[in-house]
């Protein structure tokens, strides 16, 4: 059955994210970069419920060997990709 027009990429993106077996996230491409969502395999993962991140940027969850890591991602974002 077809979704309704009136959907919402956001929504397209939260129905096909609650059925990912990994991590999902949804995020602002703006700074500060606030997620908008997360399934639960983020969830199970890091044992923060949707309450705990959804309106914070995820910058808490880095450790301090990360660096490397979280320049690609800022740099993807600011390119305009998606990991």
């Amino acid at each position: 059955m077809a979704e309704p027009a009136s959907e919402t990429l956001f929504d397209a993106l939260v129905r096909v994210g609650d059925h990912f077996i990994d991590c999902f996230t949804i995020v602002e491409r703006e700074s500060p970069r606030r997620c908008l969502y997360v399934n639960d395999a983020f969830t199970r993962s890091t044992g923060y419920t949707p309450d705990e991140v959804v309106g914070k940027n995820l910058g808490f969850l880095q450790g301090p060997d990360d660096q490397q890591i979280v320049d690609a991602m800022r740099d993807s974002l600011n390119r305009n990709l998606a990991f």
